[in-house]
């Protein structure tokens, strides 16, 4: 069983992060995880807050940035990992 994390998982990383990365991308743009992180369920909260309080530059600028940032972290923090189970190829 150490082998397997020590040997066999590495590997296996090495090669699936990048195809996990793609499907964490595409369910993050078109879905809602938990109701909070979804592109469509943030683009909803911000034309129903715009739309009670008429300012819907400042509400969309903020789903913008909330957006960006979610997928901007995600994707440095698999860059990390594909860095860390990349090492020596």
């Amino acid at each position: 069983m150490e082998n397997f994390f020590k040997i066999i998982l590495p590997q296996t990383l090495r090669l699936a992060i990048p195809n996990l990365s793609n499907v964490w991308q595409i369910t993050l743009k078109d879905t809602s995880l938990i109701s909070v992180t979804g592109l469509v369920e943030i683009m909803r909260q911000s034309y129903i807050a715009a739309g009670s309080t008429r300012d819907p530059l400042f509400f969309y600028s903020f789903a913008a940035v909330l957006y960006l940032l979610l997928t901007f972290v995600s994707m440095k923090l698999i860059n990390r990992l594909e860095v860390k189970y990349s090492r020596g190829y």
